[in-house]
Formats: structure tokens, sequence, C-alpha cells
């Protein structure tokens, strides 16, 4: 369980230390021509992607080396990702239900903690590079109004998505029939040819609800 409480605050996000601080150490050559060629390879595509539209963009960025956070359409990767939208539902229903035992009057509500999911390759591979794994919680604005035989609920719910985009030691994947390893790519971040950064995505909507008799109404 989420674990709704009032309030506004967001979980606390911890990130694991993927690649380690940036610019920790010295330059090698070689590693720039290596950036060179994938920047090449990004921009030369011919109309398609090496391994998404998102996946490419959140590389690029990598190796713009701002370390500026990005954010995602979280719609579409909902949309695309099974185990996300499920995991939107449950958050959404959770909302709810906690929403539901609220006092007349406007109240903020928030999950107490995070959890964790998973964009599998076999979901969908765009996003599976693009993010992988990732924490999410959700929060919403409510709103109760009393009436003699029910109250009407209704609930300003924003999901929200944060990721680490870092290079961790031991893993690697399979773009385009090329290994990729983990351990290559922190290089890059280390040397200060590029940097890891926040990927963050927010998705709002709005829902209203009666409560007649201990049920919710749609």
């Amino acid at each position: 369980m989420a674990k709704y409480i009032k309030g506004t605050l967001d979980p606390k996000i911890k990130s694991d230390p993927g690649s380690g601080k940036w610019c920790s150490d010295k330059q090698e050559a070689k590693y720039l021509v290596y950036k060179r060629a994938i920047e090449a390879a990004l921009e030369l595509r011919m109309g398609k992607t090496l391994a998404g539209e998102d996946a490419d963009k959140h590389l690029q960025h990598f190796f713009n080396n701002t370390g500026n956070d990005l954010y995602i359409n979280l719609r579409n990767m909902i949309d695309r990702v099974p185990s996300l939208k499920l995991f939107y539902e449950q958050e959404l229903a959770e909302a709810k239900a906690f929403a539901s035992k609220l006092s007349t009057g406007s109240h903020w509500i928030t999950s107490s903690r995070l959890r964790s999911g998973y964009a599998k390759k076999t979901e969908n591979s765009n996003w599976y590079y693009a993010v992988g794994g990732y924490a999410y919680w959700g929060k919403a604005k409510v709103n109760v109004i009393n009436a003699s035989t029910h109250k009407t609920v209704t609930i300003n719910f924003e999901f929200k998505l944060f990721d680490r985009y870092n290079w961790d030691n031991g893993k690697k994947v399979t773009i385009d029939g090329q290994i990729v390893t983990d351990d290559f790519m922190q290089n890059f971040h280390r040397q200060c040819y590029a940097r890891e950064f926040n990927v963050k995505g927010s998705y709002s909507k709005k829902y209203t609800f009666k409560i007649n008799k201990g049920s919710i109404t749609p």
C-alpha cells in the first residue's frame, strides 16, 4: 500500500551512485572520439532511431553534458508501458480510498513512500532504454462536499515519476546489435564528456465520485 497521508511533501528520493563523481577521472582522447561517433550515429539515423525516440533523446541529453533535469511525457509512457498503467490505476485507487474518508472541505494528500517499477524491453523497448527502472508516487488536492444522502469527492490527482539516468557497474544492454556495457559508458561521465541527470515526469487528471452508504460510485 502507498500509505497516503495528509500533506503536500513528496516522499524522499534516493538514487544509486551510478558512475560516481562527475569529472573525477583524467580525460582520454579516445573517449572524445567515441562520443563524436555516437552523436553522429544519433544525428545520421536516416529517419530511424537507435533505440527509440525517447531513448535517443535521453542519450543525447547525456552527451550534452549539462546535468539538467529532463522532463518526459509521462502520459505517453503510461499508455505504452502496461505495468506502469497498472501502477497508475493502483495508486489512483488508493488515493481515492484515502480521500473518501476525509471530512468536508479541502485537503492535500500525498503518498508517504515511493514505489518502484521497471519498464521491460518486452513491454516497450523505447522506454526500456530511456528509463528502465524508476520510482513513482501520487498526490492530490481533494475537495469533499457533504449532502443528506451522500458526499461528493473531487480529486485532482497527480502521478509522478523519477529516475536517475546513470550507468551502474556490471550492467549491459544490446542496441542495434551492439553490446554496450555500463562500465564503458561510465567513462564519459567521469571524464567530463557527458553528465548523468534526473528524469522527471508528471501526469494530472481530475476525478469526481460519490460516496453513498459506504460505497464509491464513479
